[in-house]
């Protein structure tokens, strides 16, 4: 999985200085034995840049804002072997340079051939006010916390940390988890498989893994998230929310925009949305709380419960469910039309809190009885339909 879109900026500036003078830094190495393992250890600095690339075939990489002028590392190569001699020959395979380009400092790791029982970690310490750090390993994770600019993370397989970012985030890795603490930008998120948790993101966030399960305690403006088949949680939004599920459970928290719920078959549930409400499950049960607008539910077979408390601006509506019961909660001072259906109603019926509101049963289809209900509520406005094709339907007055 590549970023190489998201990273075309970067790729131009590197490519840009690559004809510039570069200033390789000096390293001090030191390699030593350590149990069954023998380490080579190498540790060097760099002058302070704006940028910072660190670009490995092998390894976690760790980098680090803290308060220190210049850029600092440390890499450890471990194997696990008894002879001294063929450690030796695996850590030469191994190329570590460092240098600077117009205000590009770089850290790669060059592999001629990846040894066995071999381990590898990159420390690097840099200026809190780094404005970008670019981080790519083809086999480890990658960990970056306490910058004040942007972070963009790939890694073939291994896990992604990101915490205290003061600018945007995007990571990507082939199937580890993706975890983030507090990001004072845009996130983009992708995992082939692993799961994603959030602690807050202040700007947009979208999020996408093929299998995994979402996390989200704060989405920030908007919020995208998509999993191949694990359950989503977004449990505040200042914006909107957008949420799609091959077939786990969503559970959506405060959204203060508009909320899309999709999956294949598991239960909704919301605890409540300023703007209109969108719902869909191939199955699940939907239970849709405190609603300011309006709602498009529908379920294959499970029940709906829903609110309208009003406050917002109401829009037509449908709640529709192949074989379930309809609860529906209404502020007493909505003005709304309704029509309400059971199709086939052998041992079901209507029930409303609200006179306005005129039951009758009807010949349904097959010669099954049908019950309905319409009428308008103070006044009349928009049009909130209730179908179900097996169960019971509640018209209910709304507590708050």
């Amino acid at each position: 999985m590549k970023l190489a879109n998201k990273f075309g900026t970067l790729a131009l500036l590197v490519a840009f200085t690559a004809a510039l003078p570069s200033f390789a830094q000096q390293q001090e190495v030191r390699i030593f034995r350590d149990g069954n393992s023998w380490v080579r250890e190498i540790k060097g600095e760099m002058p302070a840049a704006r940028n910072l690339v660190v670009r490995v075939d092998l390894g976690s990489v760790h980098v680090t804002g803290v308060a220190q002028p210049d850029i600092t590392y440390t890499v450890r190569t471990r194997i696990i072997t008894s002879s001294e001699e063929s450690a030796r020959r695996a850590f030469a395979a191994y190329h570590i340079a460092s240098y600077t380009r117009n205000d590009v400092a770089n850290l790669t790791g060059d592999l001629d051939e990846r040894p066995k029982h071999c381990s590898d970690e990159f420390v690097v310490q840099v200026p809190t006010q780094l404005a970008l750090a670019h981080v790519t390993t083809e086999g480890g994770g990658i960990e970056v916390k306490s910058i004040a600019g942007r972070v963009e993370a790939e890694s073939g397989g291994g896990g992604i940390a990101l915490d205290s970012i003061g600018g945007a985030v995007s990571a990507s890795t082939g199937g580890g988890g993706i975890d983030v603490g507090t990001v004072g930008g845009d996130a983009h998120l992708e995992t082939g498989g692993g799961n994603i948790r959030i602690r807050s993101v202040q700007g947009k966030l979208e999020l996408s893994t093929a299998g995994g399960t979402v996390v989200v305690d704060d989405g920030g403006s908007w919020v995208r998230a998509e999993t191949g088949g694990g359950s989503i949680v977004i449990r505040r939004s200042q914006g909107s929310v957008h949420c799609e599920t091959s077939g786990g459970a969503i559970e959506l928290g405060d959204v203060r925009g508009e909320a899309y719920m999709e999956t294949g078959g598991g239960t909704l549930r919301l605890a409540s949305a300023y703007g209109k409400v969108e719902a869909s499950s191939g199955g699940g049960s939907l239970m849709l709380n405190r609603v300011g607008s309006g709602i498009q539910a529908e379920t294959g077979s499970g029940s709906i419960t829903a609110e309208f408390v009003g406050g917002g601006t109401l829009t037509s509506s449908s709640l529709e469910t192949g074989a379930g019961d309809i609860i529906v909660y209404l502020s007493q001072q909505l003005r709304a039309n309704i029509e309400a259906n059971i199709e086939l109603a052998s041992g079901h019926t209507i029930v409303s809190d609200f006179p306005e509101l005129q039951i009758h049963t009807a010949s349904g289809s097959w010669g099954q009885q049908a019950v309905k209900a319409n009428g308008n509520l103070n006044g009349g406005g928009p049009m909130i339909r209730l179908a179900t094709g097996n169960g019971n339907i509640r018209i209910l007055k709304s507590p708050r």
